[in-house]
């Protein structure tokens, strides 16, 4: 038996998820983050299925008086997505997206990337202010704000949240939106892990995030020119550069002879 499986049996013997400890040959890949500079050891790194599981590492970290960190795509610069000796909630195992074309609205679980999310809202003519990096994770991107390629018409990701289920510190599941603990969602950059969110797809992190209404359409038949929502960027041609002669030098003069200056 693993170290991360003792672990375990601590944890929930209802959790489905997977456990990762120090002994584990995945340990050192679970744990990494872009900033190679950043080498933190967490005791647990766990990998959940659901909002049950999150809520079950959620629950043992308090109980253990252990530091709690949620990692979704690693790219924090800081490493908060990283811990020594705490638990790690590895997210990157809740992948799902549903996108509704009709209400303009994804639902995405907190694991997915905006490359990934993407994929799926380009799928059917939608877009939402996301992330530059497409390895970028949904959750901590929005949380923190959120500026993207279509902020500037359509704000940031987090104006763009309509909801949320979050995982509280005390471990119940909870979903926030503007008429159900619309403070929690208008707070939402805390670090509470969130399990599926919804979005404006003009986009959701937590268990899962909501987003909402399309931030931007296209359509591959343009005949005129593109339509006023459209994401297409505008290139603008400019001048060639002007040719200028490199600025003369002055001339200095010459320095008289010591034989010639004046006594």
């Amino acid at each position: 038996m693993s170290e991360s499986a003792a672990v375990g049996l601590t944890i929930s013997p209802e959790f489905k998820g997977q456990l990762i400890g120090p002994g584990d040959p995945d340990y050192d890949r679970a744990r990494a983050v872009y900033n190679a500079s950043i080498d933190r050891r967490p005791a647990l790194i766990v990998r959940p299925t659901g909002a049950a599981d999150v809520a079950d590492a959620v629950a043992y970290a308090r109980s253990s008086g252990l530091p709690l960190v949620v990692k979704c795509g690693g790219h924090a610069v800081a490493g908060t997505s990283a811990s020594d000796g705490g638990v790690l909630i590895d997210l990157s195992s809740l992948k799902g997206v549903h996108v509704d074309p009709q209400r303009g609205v994804a639902v995405a679980q907190a694991g997915v990337l905006w490359g990934e999310y993407d994929r799926e809202t380009t799928l059917r003519g939608l877009a939402t202010p996301g992330g530059r990096v497409t390895t970028t994770g949904l959750g901590g991107f929005t949380l923190g704000g959120g500026y993207g390629w279509l902020s500037r018409r359509h704000g940031l990701a987090c104006d763009n949240l309509v909801g949320a289920d979050v995982v509280t510190a005390d471990g119940r599941l909870v979903h926030a939106s503007e008429t159900e603990n619309a403070d929690l969602l208008w707070g939402s950059g805390v670090p509470a892990p969130t399990s599926e969110s919804s979005c404006r797809t003009n986009c959701g992190c937590t268990r899962s995030l909501r987003w909402s209404s399309p931030a931007c359409s296209w359509s591959p038949t343009w005949t005129t020119g593109p339509p006023s929502n459209s994401c297409r960027p505008t290139v603008n041609s400019l001048p060639p550069p002007r040719r200028t002669s490199p600025p003369r030098r002055p001339r200095s003069s010459p320095r008289r002879p010591s034989s010639c200056r004046r006594h």
